[in-house]
């Protein structure tokens, strides 16, 4: 057939055979897939780093956002407790000053016009015994919120410029001065012996 005979023919003339071709294409195209493959592999390699290297640092910013923000709204927190306190510690402070002015004003309103004057001069009021009529000269400080130790000098019955003894009995501490004082003063002139019973006795 005329396919076969040129096929012979080229087979026969060619000085390279079909055997030496296939090696040589194969050869070829090896080296070139081998090259394009690692050169395509290097690529995909390197970009998957540097893919993953902006995804590991975009982390780790947000991290470190995050961590700010909650260090600030901590100090927040911190800052508002602070400004809270100070305030509810000016507010307590103003009760307290205007518990002590009400308490003063009130013992005052319950003085003689004697006492009033003893008390503004020398801190100090002398009251008589409801029963017994002894004297007694309760000290205080209006200046002072807090009440003096063995604050009521019990005075002799021939001579009120001399003190027999000291006693003391007051309401619980943090009450108002005035509050104390008055408290001493309504006790010993109605319920004498009671007063007398609750106190605590210091000599002169």
């Amino acid at each position: 057939m005329p396919t076969c005979n040129a096929f012979s023919t080229w087979c026969s003339t060619d000085t390279t055979s079909a055997t030496d071709i296939w090696i040589d294409w194969n050869g070829t195209t090896s080296a070139t897939t081998s090259a394009t493959t690692n050169t395509s592999n290097n690529t995909i390699w390197m970009s998957w780093t540097s893919t993953s290297t902006e995804i590991i640092t975009s982390a780790t910013d947000t991290t470190h956002v995050a961590t700010s923000q909650e260090s600030l709204e901590r100090g927040r927190v911190a800052e508002h407790a602070r400004c809270q306190a100070k305030a509810d510690a000016k507010v307590a402070e103003e009760d307290r000053i205007a518990a002590r002015k009400r308490a003063m004003k009130l013992l005052l309103s319950n003085l003689t016009k004697k006492q009033k004057e003893q008390f503004a001069k020398h801190k100090f009021f002398v009251i008589e015994g409801g029963k017994s009529k002894r004297k007694y000269r309760i000290r205080g400080n209006p200046e002072n919120a807090s009440i003096p130790m063995a604050n009521i000098d019990v005075l002799h019955h021939d001579n009120d410029n001399n003190v027999d003894h000291r006693i003391c009995f007051h309401l619980s501490y943090g009450i108002p001065l005035g509050d104390q004082l008055l408290a001493q003063k309504l006790m010993l002139e109605n319920d004498e012996d009671r007063a007398i019973e609750v106190s605590n006795r210091h000599a002169a």
